[in-house]
Order: structure tokens, then C-alpha cells, then sequence
């Protein structure tokens, strides 16, 4: 009888070692202030442009509460603007700020240099296939 492999436990490892790679590749380039956690806020930002926090959590798939944590933390450290919203002043809207401007080069090579590593040896069909299964497997956690 086969023994089916520990996905979540599996999955959970990959998460580890990728934030430690990315840590170490972060600090290594002078940027010890940024954090994994941070890397969704700022990739989001980066390809829609300013969001009002709920559409960022929403992106983000992360809660409203984490995700004002997070963008005070950027704001603290100059990566994010907040301002806010010229049409319900309720509402905060979420901007990359100028050293998020300046880093997202570095942050693009440090990102394409941990997936290259993640997936050396890997035929485009089986990475095809993985990312299927992975969005399926994603999918069924969502569904509830």
C-alpha cells in the first residue's frame, strides 16, 4: 500500500524555505527592512496601481486588520502612500511610494531568481501540471 505525501506539511516546508531565501536575499541587498509578508502588498501594488485597503485585502486574500498592519508597516518604512479617497473620505487608498518605486527592479530579479531555484529541473508540462493541481487544491480550501 503507498503512503499518500504529507501535502500540507509539504507545502508548509516549501512557504518556510522560500521566506528564508527570500529573507536572506533581501538582507544581502540592503533591504533587511522588508519582510515576505510584505511581498503580496507591494506585487499587487505594483501591477494595478493605488488600491483603498478593503480591495487590497481583497487581492490579497489577507483580513482588513492584517493588511493595516502591513501597510503601516510600508508606510513606517517609506515603501508605501496612503491618502485619502478624493470620493469617500472614509475610505484609505494604498500607493507605492517612492523606495518601493526604486526596489521593484530588485524585487523582480530577487523573485525571478527564487522561482528559477524553486523550479530547476522541472519540464514545462509538469509545471503546467502543477500548477493545475496547486490552483485545485487552492480552489477546494476557498470553496467554504
Amino acid at each position: 500500500m503507498s503512503q499518500r505525501p504529507a501535502i500540507l506539511y509539504l507545502a508548509s516546508k516549501l512557504r518556510q524555505e522560500a521566506f528564508r531565501l527570500l529573507e536572506r536575499e533581501l538582507s544581502r541587498r540592503g533591504l533587511q527592512d522588508l519582510a515576505p509578508a510584505h511581498g503580496d502588498l507591494l506585487f499587487v501594488l505594483l501591477h494595478s496601481g493605488p488600491l483603498t485597503m478593503m480591495e487590497l485585502a481583497r487581492r490579497t486574500r489577507r483580513d482588513k486588520s492584517t493588511v493595516s498592519a502591513l501597510v503601516e508597516q510600508l508606510a513606517t518604512r517609506g515603501f508605501v502612500l496612503r491618502r485619502r479617497d478624493a470620493e469617500d473620505g472614509r475610505r484609505v487608498v494604498v500607493d507605492l511610494g517612492a523606495r518601493a518605486r526604486k526596489a521593484a527592479p530588485e524585487l523582480m530579479r530577487i523573485s525571478a531568481a527564487m522561482n528559477r531555484r524553486m523550479l530547476q529541473g522541472f519540464s514545462a508540462a509538469e509545471l503546467t501540471q502543477l500548477s493545475e493541481l496547486l490552483l485545485r487544491a487552492l480552489r477546494n480550501l476557498e470553496s467554504e
